[in-house]
């Protein structure tokens, strides 16, 4: 069973399938896309679940038998779950044990914006194995719209997500 790391300590990944876990498709699109080509330009292979999965459908089909052994079957056995965790506050790194098929049931209360904050904290969880092993968040301020947070995230995110994800 693998130990959960927490968020102080980073994980090397090799592979991901990126899983955005919004309401909006145009956000899930967005911040699907933008991690899996982070990912790529370092160097960890990764593609976006909305590549594995008809648009509309359920997500827990992601956790399901069959698509972990055709999706391990083309080389990815970790999966990185990002959501919002929240606005304009100091968030604490989720630190209990969670299974890909719980993380997968739940459902995102935030969009990219909404008016009147001024930052907005992102939370990657990593799954191996079913089980979440590390999880570390990353935080985009100086916000006005949905543009801003897009492209404050692409300009902040390649370099916090090189120190954990490319660690030992």
């Amino acid at each position: 069973m693998p130990v959960f790391l927490g968020y102080s300590q980073g994980v090397k990944l090799s592979n991901a399938l990126v899983i955005g876990q919004f309401d909006k498709a145009e956000d899930r699109f967005s911040i699907e896309v933008n991690v899996t080509e982070i990912f790529n330009s370092l160097g960890i292979k990764a593609i976006p679940s909305i590549n594995v999965m008809k648009q509309g459908a359920d997500p827990l089909i992601l956790a399901s038998d069959t698509m972990v052994n055709n999706l391990k079957i083309k080389g990815f056995d970790t999966y990185v779950v990002v959501n919002v965790k929240g606005y304009d506050r100091k968030f604490k790194n989720s630190s209990a044990e969670m299974s890909l098929e719980d993380a997968l049931k739940q459902t995102s209360i935030y969009h990219l914006y909404k008016d009147d904050i001024t930052s907005i904290t992102f939370e990657f969880s990593v799954f191996r194995n079913g089980k979440r092993i590390n999880t570390n968040l990353l935080k985009v301020g100086n916000i006005s719209n949905r543009d801003d947070v897009l492209k404050r995230f692409r300009k902040k995110a390649p370099k916090h997500l090189s120190n954990y994800f490319l660690a030992s």
